[in-house]
């Protein structure tokens, strides 16, 4: 889901844009306020990018954690 929208605040920093990604196993969220809806909008995707490249290693980390015990187990029995 993605929503683009103005604050009620009559401020420079009224626009919001924010994403919802929902993911098999995996939600993420971000939203920022900014001056503009395009610098919003690239502030929430660096953030979502971000939020996935750490999913990700963790992922990556717990599989090769699980092979690894999978392994000493058939060595040490």
């Amino acid at each position: 889901m993605f929503f683009l929208r103005l604050s009620k605040a009559e401020s420079y920093s009224n626009t919001i844009a924010e994403i919802k990604l929902q993911y098999p196993g995996s939600n993420f969220f971000s939203k920022r306020q900014s001056d503009t809806f395009e610098e919003s909008t690239i502030q929430v995707f660096q953030t979502l990018r971000k939020q996935i490249l750490r999913n990700k290693i963790k992922r990556q980390l717990f599989t090769r954690l699980e092979q690894f015990s999978k392994k000493s187990v058939l060595l040490f029995g």
